[in-house]
């Protein structure tokens, strides 16, 4: 089959974009050329045109370029088109054909963590006590203990109130601290024996291009049947299937952590 003719042009220019879309900070034309492998000259060109759409904008005091409103928007519109689920679905399922064990993808929702869609393996026992729509608890899931560790107070604290006075395994406001400080440390949590006795589960977030925690996904199987330990083979492996999703939403996991550092927290 012969192969489709592209425009050059564009393929050379989009490799400028690219180089932009990797760095966290504005840079000087010489630096520009270098990264893109380009002259200056030829890259000076492509960047005139860009700044007139909007794509690049030049630092008028450094004279240094960087993406500029219109590649938001760009982005945004990818967002807007590509929904969680879609993101979501494929991963998930060569997640769960992997590891051999059933998938859940969770949303904080009106009443709090609750399941939005399942992937069960032929290899696996199905978890049938958790339907798409179940809500689950803050404290005694792996879910809940994702949301607990990465939204903020006001969306939790009703929740800790509550769940505080019937979890067993954590006794007291600081130990629940320590415990999502943990989780977030980590980028994962477990929930053993909590939510339904005889199956334990491990989570790991997925985030926006802000970085804030959209969802959760979540493997969960029989106790002694999954690998919960989080230093497994099997965390690591959920912790990359999510990375993917997060990908996918948009987020950048070097940027989302500079701008935590410069943030001060």
């Amino acid at each position: 089959m012969k192969a489709k003719k592209g425009i050059q042009s564009i393929s050379v220019g989009f490799s400028i974009i690219n180089v932009l879309m990797g760095v966290s900070t504005s840079l000087p034309l010489k630096d520009l050329a270098e990264l893109s492998q380009l002259s200056p000259s030829k890259i000076h060109s492509y960047l005139v045109s860009f700044i007139e759409i909007g794509l690049v904008v030049q630092n008028p005091n450094t004279n240094q370029y960087s993406l500029g409103p219109y590649a938001l928007q760009l982005g945004l519109g990818y967002l807007d088109q590509v929904s969680l689920f879609s993101t979501a679905k494929p991963i998930m399922e060569k997640l769960s054909l992997e590891i051999g064990q059933t998938v859940f993808l969770g949303v904080w929702g009106n009443a709090g963590p609750t399941i939005v869609y399942r992937v069960d393996s032929s290899h696996s026992t199905a978890v049938l006590e958790l339907r798409i729509g179940s809500v689950l608890p803050v404290l005694n899931s792996a879910l809940g203990l994702n949301f607990a560790a990465n939204l903020g107070s006001h969306h939790t604290q009703k929740y800790f109130d509550r769940e505080l006075k019937t979890t067993k395994e954590i006794g007291s406001k600081k130990q629940l601290q320590q415990l999502l400080a943990l989780v977030k440390q980590q980028g994962i949590s477990k929930s053993s024996g909590q939510l339904l006795r005889d199956y334990t589960a491990i989570s790991v977030p997925v985030f926006d291009f802000t970085g804030t925690m959209i969802a959760g996904i979540t493997i969960m199987g029989k106790i002694g049947e999954l690998d919960d330990d989080l230093d497994s083979k099997t965390a690591a492996v959920l912790k990359r299937y999510g990375l993917a999703i997060s990908e996918g939403r948009g987020y950048k996991k070097e940027l989302s952590e500079k701008s935590v550092l410069d943030a001060g927290l």
